[in-house]
């Protein structure tokens, strides 16, 4: 069972924490509390128990899964589901497997093949410890308790960049590819020629760049992001 925090009623937002940085709920109280009545915000976090010590990729699928059997206990219906860095790879899992009325992420990149270059280039524990400077530099500002939980998401990147470099990336394609429902991509900087190309992959994607905003684009100006968010989920019900 995954852990639920749930708020107001109407219209499902599931937003999606715990799979590395964003390790507490905290990263989306802040949007959470500005939902007009008529909306309903499910914050779930997905822990450490969740991830498992280097299950690798093939975990968001499991975790996907796990996350339908739960949202049907609650009688969540066709979500809108948003997700940041690591979680927003989930929801694009999720959207692949099960239906939704739209998918937000947040600062996720879906260019992954330079990132398994470098980090395969290292040897194993230079690996990691680089992941782990990369965490505490960018993200710790942000991050909670939730060490476990970054832990695992160590371990489950130094599994994922054990794939070919092309391999991984036609992986995160076809993923997307699979994406039938509305996407909005937001990032906080402008992004790259082959980063556009990869979303470019999602059958239906509004991609926004708020250049200057930062890895945490939706806690630099929340209000322009739940007002930008709002205005996406009227658009999927529409």
């Amino acid at each position: 069972m995954l852990t639920f925090e749930t708020a107001g009623c109407g219209s499902p937002i599931v937003f999606l924490y715990g799979c590395d940085v964003d390790s507490d709920s905290g990263t989306w109280r802040p949007i959470v509390e500005r939902l007009p009545d008529g909306v309903s915000g499910v914050a779930v976090q997905i822990g450490s128990g969740q991830i498992g010590d280097g299950a690798g990729p093939a975990v968001f699928g499991t975790i996907a899964d796990a996350l339908r059997v739960d949202l049907d206990v609650l009688q969540v219906d066709r979500p809108v589901v948003v997700g940041r860095s690591t979680a927003a790879g989930l929801a694009m899992n999720y959207a692949a497997r099960h239906p939704v009325s739209g998918v937000v992420i947040v600062d996720r990149s879906p260019w992954l093949r330079p990132v398994a270059e470098f980090l395969q280039g290292l040897a194993p524990d230079e690996r990691r410890e680089r992941l782990r400077q990369v965490f505490r530099r960018v993200f710790a500002p942000t991050s909670g308790s939730g060490v476990l939980e970054r832990d695992a998401t160590l371990a489950l990147w130094e599994d994922a960049v054990r794939a070919a470099p092309d391999e991984l990336q036609d992986r995160v394609n076809s993923t997307l590819a699979a994406v039938s429902a509305p996407v909005l991509a937001l990032f906080g900087r402008e992004l790259v020629a082959e980063e556009r190309a990869c979303l470019a992959h999602l059958p239906d994607v509004s991609v926004e760049e708020w250049p200057g905003r930062g890895d945490v684009v939706h806690l630099a100006e929340p209000d322009r992001f739940t007002e930008r968010l709002l205005a996406f989920v009227g658009s999927c019900a529409a």
